[in-house]
């Protein structure tokens, strides 16, 4: 029985090494998923200021054609100047050509700090376009790296598998059936050595009839507290 108990506690480190490669096999894609979005994040940034661009060209555009149109209307009231008869029609006009005028000047300022921002603008896009680029390519190094990590757990993994399968055929069915069941119960931890007087696992002090029956190792026996199968192993002297 000492020697079923003690491969349950290979099989119990085995499965250790089980659910170290579970986690790791979740993390590795979850890793892969946070580069990735790193990358997309970019990518938005950079498609929001081409859009803010495109509609930035559209509003110089706009403010041109404005401008044009109010260039016009000056041309037009100053040569209407010497159509006019009355004096009343003339300041009228004078008026009409400063208000003109004013937003012909309104028009070119709105239109200089546009062509500054435009400016600014194109520089900052310029920037964003060389963080998509580092970012894809610092994506692809990562790419490689976690690729090349998910293979060797595939690997690694398989092995353990075939040693966990060799400990299982060794054991006796009824014990390894309680194991897994305690595997399960207690979290990966379900053999756990007998420490003096208390249980390795719990922590909490034993029955000494209990304690004696452990160290004879003729049966399985369990925490009395947290129903741990327990075992022992004799401290070597250095």
């Amino acid at each position: 029985m000492k020697d079923q108990m003690l491969l349950l506690v290979k099989m119990q480190s085995v499965d250790l090494k089980r659910s170290q490669h579970q986690i790791e096999g979740k993390s590795l894609p979850e890793k892969l998923q946070a580069a990735q979005l790193v990358v997309q994040k970019k990518k938005d940034a950079y498609a929001q200021l081409q859009q803010k661009s495109t509609e930035r060209d559209k509003g110089k555009r706009e403010k041109e054609l404005d401008l044009k149109v109010q260039e016009e209307q000056v041309v037009k009231l100053r040569e209407r100047l010497v159509k006019l008869k009355t004096n009343d029609e003339y300041k009228a006009n004078l008026k009409e050509i400063e208000a003109a005028k004013s937003r012909k000047g309104e028009l070119e300022e709105a239109l200089l700090v546009s062509m500054e921002e435009a400016d600014l603008l194109k520089n900052e896009i310029a920037t964003c376009a060389q963080e998509v680029t580092d970012a894809e390519a610092a994506f692809l190094v990562e790419k490689e790296k976690i690729t090349s990590a998910m293979t060797a757990l595939s690997e690694s993994a398989h092995t353990i598998e075939t040693e966990w399968q060799e400990f299982a055929t060794l054991a006796d069915k009824n014990i390894l059936d309680q194991y897994k069941r305690l595997i399960t119960l207690k979290k990966g931890v379900a053999v756990v050595p007998l420490n003096g007087t208390t249980c390795g696992g719990c922590h909490f002090s034993l029955p000494p009839q209990l304690i004696a029956e452990v160290k004879v190792g003729e049966k399985v026996l369990t925490c009395t507290y947290c129903n741990r199968m327990l075992y022992f192993a004799p401290k070597v002297e250095g």
